[in-house]
């Protein structure tokens, strides 16, 4: 039932942000069958924790329904796609089930790719591939950069780490192809969290395997992508030329809110915060933007900084977990997740998509899938 369930999950998520919602809370079943075990897992504690924490603050907030209508987003995209996946333990149908996903996400970037190009419309029912002339498969350009940077870094790292592995051209196509959609996409913010990424992916590797050669012939492969796509692509060309902290009005707008939520901090909410989703309401909005373009800003306006250190806690745990997986197992499926969840880190610096369930339901349920029965962090 649970490899069932997951299937549906990895063929719905792909093309609906909403109806993927249902499904997911089929994870409280799981949860309740498997309580026994989950009750001792750090990780699944950390995230009750944080969202039961932010529960009890929007009961005290001057607008409970906002407060509960945030919190439900952080139970969708956190709390429940990580149960699902976490419910499957065999470790075949773990790599069929990434599989099915990449496979039915490849093919709606594939149609954005025709949209793109005009061969079909930019708009097909309530599927939408373009926005703005940018690449934004489904659920608009930002998340969609997101979850695309998700992938490269996953399928970059089974190309470059993984052992006998007869499928490694297949993932550095797959890279590529992805690498595209996202320069395709405008998302800036990515561009620089995968460059970043990239670079301690690529001091790892020569570190590990004391050579470079295989690593810097992808990494020289995806520059020269890059620079033909902003050579002959006039949305990415206007896109990067236009960055500027004083004329770029999305970035005027990110540095405007910067200013303000720093300001707020300075106001008496700083330990409990202003509560879920009351932060960016605050006087002082000047262009009324419902979040403050930084999560790491935004926890602490909304959660305080005890729902911050709860945040903190959360990573920890959850890179804990991974790091002593990959030491003692030398598994690359916890190697991915690690360069992944440094390319979404670093990128939250510039955007708060950790808020939106359909970019963090990717995430998590990946995650969840690749520690689905594994031992805890001994």
């Amino acid at each position: 039932m649970e490899y069932f369930f997951n299937c549906l999950f990895a063929i719905i998520f792909p093309f609906g942000q909403d109806g993927w919602k249902v499904l997911s809370l089929v994870s409280i079943i799981f949860a309740i069958k498997y309580f026994n075990v989950w009750k001792k897992d750090k990780i699944i504690l950390s995230l009750l924790v944080f969202l039961f924490y932010g529960l009890i603050l929007s009961v005290f907030s001057k607008d409970v329904v906002s407060g509960f209508e945030e919190m439900q987003r952080y139970f969708f995209g956190w709390l429940f796609p990580f149960l699902l996946g976490y419910a499957v333990v065999d470790e075949t149908q773990k790599r069929k089930l990434l599989n099915l996903y990449l496979i039915v996400f490849s093919f709606t970037v594939f149609l954005g790719f025709l949209a793109y190009f005009n061969i079909i419309p930019d708009r097909i029912s309530y599927l939408t591939f373009i926005v703005d002339e940018r690449l934004g498969v489904i659920c608009g350009h930002t998340i969609f950069g997101g979850k695309c940077a998700f992938i490269i870094l996953i399928l970059t790292t089974l190309f470059l780490f993984e052992k006998n592995n007869k499928y490694k051209y297949i993932f550095a196509f797959g890279a590529v192809f992805y690498f595209f959609a996202l320069l395709l996409s405008g998302t800036r913010a990515y561009y620089i969290s995968v460059f970043c990424t990239f670079i301690l992916m690529i001091l790892f590797y020569i570190i590990k395997n004391k050579k470079a050669v295989k690593i810097l012939i992808l990494f020289v492969l995806l520059s020269i992508l890059a620079v033909a796509v902003y050579k002959f692509n006039p949305v990415m060309h206007e896109r990067i030329n236009k960055t500027s902290i004083t004329k770029d009005t999305s970035l005027v707008h990110r540095i405007d809110m910067y200013k303000h939520g720093l300001n707020l901090l300075l106001k008496e909410h700083r330990i409990f915060g202003f509560y879920p989703a009351m932060s960016a309401t605050q006087d002082g909005n000047i262009h009324k933007l419902p979040h403050f373009h930084n999560i790491y800003l935004q926890i602490i306006l909304d959660f305080g900084f005890v729902g911050f250190a709860l945040f903190l806690i959360i990573l920890y745990v959850m890179f804990k977990r991974l790091f002593c997986l990959y030491k003692n197992t030398g598994n690359c499926q916890y190697l991915m997740l690690i360069f992944a969840w440094i390319a979404v880190l670093i990128s939250e610096n510039f955007d708060s998509l950790l808020r939106y369930p359909f970019f963090t339901g990717q995430c998590f349920w990946i995650t969840g899938l690749m520690l689905g029965g594994v031992k805890n962090d001994k």
